[in-house]
């Protein structure tokens, strides 16, 4: 198989499906700046709201709110206090339960232990099959050649 940088694939694995989704994601968890599509150093942040329990990426609108963490790396930096963050978080948001609010964080911070799903396939599968495994929508899929 030939890659775009004009190489071959032989002995690589390649991600054929939910590429984009899974760069995104490790981006934002790892904090690693992207080129955007205007070939601009960016980070993709996203933000996360425990109330609805919800993520999106960070908009002007989300920075603005009380209730959105406006990016999630700060719940993985090593010398977070998930306890800090959960009151400070609480004393900008009346009403909120402290329990309740560090379930949700201690939730989300185990994302970090959360294995991506992926389904090798042989290199001697011909692209009639290949085809038909990549239709039926299967989770992210590591082609080996």
């Amino acid at each position: 198989m030939r890659l775009k940088d004009g190489g071959t694939a032989a002995g690589k694995r390649i991600l054929i499906d939910g590429q984009q989704r899974v760069t995104a994601l490790m981006a934002s968890l790892l904090g690693i700046t992207i080129i955007n599509k205007d070939y601009e150093v960016t980070r993709i942040k996203i933000a996360f709201n425990p109330i609805e329990e919800r993520f999106k990426v960070l908009n002007p609108v989300i920075q603005k709110s009380k209730e959105w963490i406006p990016d999630i790396l700060e719940l993985f930096a090593p010398d977070l206090s998930l306890l800090d963050l959960v009151d400070a978080y609480k004393d900008r948001n009346d009403g909120v339960d402290r329990n309740a609010t560090f379930a949700v964080f201690d939730r989300l911070k185990k994302i970090e232990n959360n294995m991506v799903g992926i389904i090798e396939l042989s290199n001697e599968l011909d692209i009639e099959t290949v085809t038909e495994i990549f239709i039926r929508k299967t989770p992210e899929i590591c082609f080996t050649v």
